[in-house]
């Protein structure tokens, strides 16, 4: 599952991009201080790669709701 290997909320407070899998579904998160915008797609490409109109992407702030939301929102995530 996405929510074990999500890094803890400081990795994201620090700045850190992070860029994960889960069987066929690709994330990447780039916080900017106060959000952390996460991008998803499906595929086996990266995100440099991977067409525009097959990424989605959502915006949380960076608190620890924030954090669980984003996790959320990537578990659900069905492409």
């Amino acid at each position: 599952m996405i929510a074990d290997t999500m890094p803890l909320l400081h990795y994201f407070e620090s700045g850190n991009i992070f860029s994960g899998s889960y069987k066929n579904k690709r994330y990447k998160v780039f916080p900017d201080g106060e959000n952390m915008l996460c991008k998803v797609w499906i595929g086996d490409y990266c995100l440099e790669i991977t067409p525009p109109e097959q990424i989605s992407e959502n915006t949380f702030p960076v608190t620890q709701e924030g954090r669980q939301a984003m996790i959320d929102w990537l578990e659900a995530f069905s492409g």
